[in-house]
């Protein structure tokens, strides 16, 4: 990845959080073999997609990838919508999503190492999609790729949120939980797209403070 935007940023997270990409193989048309006739009567169609019930976030999403690669998502489904991207060889290279899954994804240093404004972006896109506010204020994310959520750990770090990391022997998850003493730090400095999570955090962190 040579470069990086808020926008690809937020992509990329959301493809860890609650992303994923197949391989579909499909007949080629009529009208493209008499064009281009081939001894292959199909194809495969690598496809990106981003799934949530919260429409602002599916909005965000197909935003983005209209801003950062020109490329249009197809939202489907009702209450649980998903916003496809079709013929998404390139964006799956750019962002280095060959192969992975919720077991192996991973932050790229080009991310990493990048300035707050991306690295905000990029937790606020996953902690969208993974993380929580719960009943006592308490900023928490969970995922079963300890890597990753060592590097969203250190992101945290570098935009100085104080956290607790914790590992879960019985069900192999891992937790990062944000110390309320950087809960409003948290806020003003990544917060939520997500209304509920975002009302939630500015109920206990808001104008009040801590």
């Amino acid at each position: 990845m040579n470069f990086i935007t808020p926008e690809i940023a937020r992509i990329h997270a959301h493809i860890c959080g609650d992303g994923y990409v197949y391989m579909s193989k499909e007949k080629r048309s009529p009208g493209t073999l008499i064009k281009h006739p081939r001894e292959k009567l199909s194809r495969n169609i690598e496809i990106l997609v981003y799934t949530n019930d919260c429409d602002e976030l599916i909005s965000e999403f197909a935003n983005d990838m209209i801003v950062a690669f020109d490329r249009k998502a197809t939202i489907v489904g009702d209450k649980h919508k998903e916003a496809r991207v079709r013929n998404a060889k390139r964006i799956i290279n750019l962002l280095n999503f060959y192969n992975k899954d919720s077991y192996s994804w991973s932050i790229p240093n080009m991310i990493l190492n990048s300035d707050e404004e991306i690295i905000a972006n990029w937790l606020r896109a996953f902690f969208d999609d993974e993380g929580w506010v719960d009943r006592s204020g308490k900023i928490g994310v969970c995922s079963v790729n300890k890597k990753g959520l060592l590097q969203v750990a250190g992101l945290l770090k570098k935009l100085q949120i104080e956290h607790g990391f914790y590992s879960h022997h019985t069900n192999n998850g891992h937790t990062i939980n944000i110390r309320k003493r950087s809960a409003v730090r948290f806020l003003e400095l990544v917060s939520f797209t997500h209304p509920k999570k975002k009302e939630r955090l500015k109920k206990f962190y808001g104008a009040a403070g801590i």
